[in-house]
């Protein structure tokens, strides 16, 4: 697979993760196990919130402030429906959306757990995707969930 295009928030970008690199790039960002950690926990809260759409080959996204995160299938502007219940979020938005909504989830919940790099992760990529055209609805699915 060809490597996506980088995509910009503002200043900070973001740019794909080639598969042969996926492994040591998020044991990178989290260590192991974490990162076999985070990735179970980022699939399975995407088969729970996506309710519509490809949930297949999520793909890693790094972005130039050093944070991270994974979206479902391999258009990020593919429509899916994203239903969290926690915040009565349901809506169809982007697929790179659903992801950031979803990894921000997993983030949380590693944070929650102790983990410092999550920590750091999710205001990583919170710097990243209030600056998004999606920013409203990631944060209106996220909303109470927190």
């Amino acid at each position: 697979m060809a490597s996506a295009p980088p995509t910009t928030s503002g200043t900070l970008t973001s740019q794909l993760v080639l598969p042969q690199h996926r492994s040591a790039f998020l044991s990178h960002f989290f260590g192991f196990p974490d990162a076999y950690h985070f990735e179970s926990l980022l699939y399975n809260w995407g088969q729970t919130f996506i309710v519509e759409g490809n949930l297949e080959d999520w793909e890693v996204m790094r972005l130039s402030n050093q944070g991270l995160y994974m979206f479902p299938g391999q258009d990020p502007d593919r429509l899916v429906r994203l239903k969290m219940d926690g915040s009565g979020f349901n809506e169809v938005m982007p697929s790179d959306a659903a992801g950031i909504t979803v990894t921000c989830v997993a983030l949380s919940y590693l944070q929650q757990m102790g983990s410092e790099q999550a920590s750091r992760h999710t205001r990583k990529l919170s710097e990243y995707f209030v600056r998004l055209p999606s920013a409203c609805q990631i944060s209106r699915a996220l909303q109470g969930l927190f």
